[in-house]
């Protein structure tokens, strides 16, 4: 379905406005199970769905009409869009397209392609790209280049980082192969191969007097592209991610010549991609530091936000909002953000953290580095470090959370549990992964979809899976309040203790011990490895492979 859909121009490129692609589906598994029940563009970031952060740079780096891709959750999506006004705003358009067919980026582009609403260059990125890029030089030198070569159809946004940085974001151990007088990309490896060696094929160096080979580079996932990329993805149906397959297709195709640009960021442009748990983590830390002023906390962010009360900001990157209850005796720390509603108990210690709207924190807690989303309740006497809490999730009383948990929606954690670090726990079952499951598939539900937490009792007691329904709702709401029956508990006690609610979730089996940890809140900030820093030239006669 396509809203507000105009049809196709001319190919004047002076007078087209510049459009923008916003994937708003990550096809990956790395937020699951959190991302089986609201989609990872909607998570709070700091307070504020992801895809706000995204629209908010959009408009204010001079995209005028944007097309937000939708394919999971998207009447969720779509209800976001309208409520926070960005569907309604007049300099700066926004319109959704949403297909449940598409299970990959690449089929995202194709469909969006039929639809024939690029007129133009456009901005191609994900809905959860935080920026503060000013875009005009890049887009200049984009449409320069155009003018002269018609076959250079792609322009990256990179960022020179240091190893600890890239560390910090958890990134991975990307190698760029660069012209350094023309900025052309020549190769492309995302360390995904996990080899201490890359293979440089002799024909990047063809005609070139150097290849700069280099890891101190963030792909920063913002591409300026022309209209030809749809053209490839509709020529290419194996065309399935954007890096992997078009990018290293390009990279390889001799015959068609098209040619992909490297735009590097200055010292002071922020723009960086959540890709998973660690990313999270740091860009949130990078907001509350102000690191991407003037995108803050206490700044408006979505149009409906334009005419409320925003944070109040202290001293210490400390954020609050009016109607927050914390006693003398309570310590907010550094770093900390709290939302609206909240209320703190007696001796309780939060530190490095962010609490959404109304959570209700008990007394003699500790709270460290953690992120609370809306309407948590937590009990006396808990203690949990780098973890993050979905929203209505409820932690009886002396419970511990080590670093690295994931409680999903709406699970209970039973009264003294301590859950071991790493955990990640759901309402839903974990469903078997088939043999072919990938990092990159679509996060659509699994076979078992939950019942519905609120249903329409009178209706729903008249079938049998709306008596279903009722029960469960009944049974969360008794482990909610401390009153499950060992007898009526449905859920895993080893996930979540005796009287909680909630299931473990195991890691895939593609996905090694180390990967789990570099990718998990809070991972990478104290151990594992990243290759150091490589600037290479490499001359006409220079050897093929390098040992990294």
């Amino acid at each position: 379905m396509v809203k507000g859909k105009p049809s196709r121009g001319d190919d004047e490129e002076s007078h087209q406005p510049l459009q923008a692609i916003v994937l708003a589906d990550s096809f990956n598994y790395r937020f699951r199970p959190i991302t089986l029940e609201s989609p990872k563009v909607l998570v709070p970031l700091v307070n504020v769905p992801m895809i706000d952060y995204t629209l908010e740079w959009l408009a204010s780096a001079g995209v005028e009409e944007a097309f937000v891709f939708c394919c999971a959750h998207a009447q969720l999506i779509e209800a976001h869009l309208q409520e926070s006004g960005w569907l309604s705003m007049n300099s700066f358009k926004v319109h959704t397209i949403s297909s449940r067919d598409c299970t990959s980026a690449g089929d995202a582009l194709r469909f969006i392609d039929q639809r024939n609403c690029i007129r133009g260059d456009f901005v191609l990125i994900s809905g959860d790209v935080v920026s503060n890029l000013r875009l005009t030089e890049a887009l200049a030198l984009h449409r320069e280049r155009r003018k002269k070569d018609k076959q250079a159809i792609m322009t990256i946004m990179t960022k020179k980082l240091s190893s600890a940085a890239k560390k910090r974001l958890g990134d991975s151990d990307l190698v760029v192969g660069v012209d350094p007088n023309s900025k052309q990309l020549v190769a492309y490896e995302d360390g995904s191969q996990k080899s201490t060696h890359m293979r440089i094929e002799s024909k990047y160096f063809k005609g070139r007097k150097a290849v700069q080979l280099r890891t101190n580079i963030l792909d920063c996932h913002i591409d300026i592209c022309a209209p030809e990329v749809l053209v490839d993805f509709r020529e290419n149906f194996d065309y399935q991610q954007v890096r992997r397959d078009f990018v290293g297709g390009v990279l390889i195709d001799e015959e068609m010549g098209n040619k992909i640009f490297v735009h590097e960021l200055e010292e002071r442009d922020y723009a960086v991609r959540i890709h998973n748990l660690r990313t999270y983590d740091a860009v949130s830390r990078d907001l509350i530091q102000r690191w991407v002023y003037p995108i803050v906390p206490d700044n408006s962010i979505t149009p409906a936000r334009m005419c409320t009360s925003s944070y109040k900001y202290m001293r210490g990157n400390i954020y609050r909002q009016d109607g927050v209850n914390i006693p003398r005796s309570a310590t907010l720390g550094h770093n900390s953000v709290i939302a609206a509603g909240c209320k703190v108990g007696e001796n309780t210690v939060i530190r490095t953290s962010v609490l959404g709207k109304n959570c209700v924190i008990g007394s003699n807690c500790v709270i460290e580095g953690c992120y609370l989303h809306d309407d948590v309740v937590v009990g006396d006497n808990v203690k949990m470090t780098l973890s993050m809490l979905c929203s209505q999730v409820t932690v009886h009383s002396g419970a511990v959370l080590e670093e690295g948990s994931i409680l999903s929606y709406n699970v209970v954690v039973a009264a003294g549990f301590h859950m071991k670090a790493h955990s990640r726990v759901s309402l839903i079952k974990q469903a078997e992964e088939s043999e072919d499951s990938s990092d990159e598939e679509l996060e659509h539900p699994p076979n078992n979809p939950p019942v519905d937490l609120a249903p329409d009792l009178t209706a729903a007691n008249k079938k049998v899976g709306g008596l279903a329904a009722a029960m469960e709702r009944t049974r969360l709401d008794a482990a909610r309040d401390g009153t499950l029956p060992p007898d009526k508990n449905i859920w895993d006690p080893e996930a979540v203790g005796v009287g909680g609610a909630g299931f473990l979730w195991q890691k895939q089996d593609q996905v090694s011990s180390e990967e789990e940890f570099r990718y998990s809140i809070g991972g990478g900030t104290r151990r594992g490895a990243h290759q150091e820093d490589i600037v290479v030239d490499f001359g006409e006669d220079s050897e093929d492979e390098l040992g990294a």
